[in-house]
């Protein structure tokens, strides 16, 4: 999808996989089970998931020139059911004020830019030995340039 000579470990690799999966999503994740009176904290990983639908359904397909992206069936068939009954019991519970959406936009925003397209930046190095297999990459592998 970005056209790299490596794709095996640039720009992407395992440890900016790693990093966004694990040290930014999980407490993303579990902020709002942490917080749960603040309805713009939960209603952020909503619109995230929802957003990762059209991201890997749309998106990231058309740049890659295929058909599918990984991830498209997780955010398809979980993100966007969990996250339209979340938006719906937060309705019904209290509604939702122009600020939680507001609020919840900006995380959302915030969340994509520092979590999932910084570590990609700053961790992107073309010889780091941390490349997906094969097997990861699959019809996408390509023989390093």
């Amino acid at each position: 999808m970005l056209k790299s000579g490596q794709p095996r470990n640039y720009p992407l690799n395992k440890t900016t996989a790693l990093c966004v999966n694990t040290v930014f999503a999980y407490p993303y994740y579990l902020a709002p089970v942490l917080f749960p009176h603040k309805k713009w904290v939960g209603l952020s990983p909503a619109l995230f998931g929802m957003g990762q639908a059209v991201g890997h359904g749309v998106i990231f397909p058309r740049l890659a020139g295929d058909t599918y992206s990984p991830g498209f069936l997780a955010s398809f068939f979980l993100h966007i059911p969990i996250g339209v009954t979340y938006i719906r019991a937060l309705q019904a519970e209290n509604g939702l004020s122009g600020g939680d959406i507001a609020k919840a936009a900006a995380y959302t925003a915030a969340f994509a830019l520092v979590a999932v397209a910084g570590p990609n930046l700053v961790g992107r190095d073309r010889n780091s030995p941390y490349a997906f297999t094969k097997e990861q990459m699959g019809p996408h592998d390509v023989e390093p340039v």
